[in-house]
C-alpha cells in the first residue's frame, strides 16, 4: 500500500501541471494553423458583455473589443463566437 507524502504529492503535481501545459501548447498549435475568420461583437452588446468578450478552446483563449470593428480569429473560435451570441438573443 502506498502512503501519500508531501514530496510524493509535490511530485504528482508537478508532473500534472508539465502534462497540462504540453496539452495546452498542442491546442494552440493546432489553434494556430486554422482557417482565420472575420467576426465583430456588436457596440450595442457591451453593456451585455462588457468592453471585451473572453473566448476559450482547451486552455487557449483570445479576447475580443465589442466595439463593432472586424477581428481574424480562428474559425474554430467564431463558432464559438456565434453560439455565446445567439444565446443572448434567446
Amino acid at each position: 500500500m502506498a502512503v501519500n507524502t508531501t514530496k510524493s504529492t509535490a511530485e504528482v503535481k508537478e508532473t500534472a501541471v508539465k502534462e497540462l501545459e504540453a496539452q495546452i501548447k498542442r491546442a494552440a498549435e493546432v489553434l494556430k494553423s486554422e482557417k482565420l475568420a472575420k467576426v465583430s461583437i456588436p457596440k450595442a452588446l457591451e453593456k451585455n458583455i462588457g468592453p471585451t468578450l473572453f473566448l476559450g478552446i482547451q486552455g487557449v483563449h483570445v479576447v475580443l473589443p465589442v466595439d463593432g470593428k472586424e477581428y481574424e480569429i480562428p474559425a474554430p473560435f467564431k463558432a464559438i463566437l456565434n453560439d455565446y451570441l445567439e444565446n443572448l438573443k434567446s
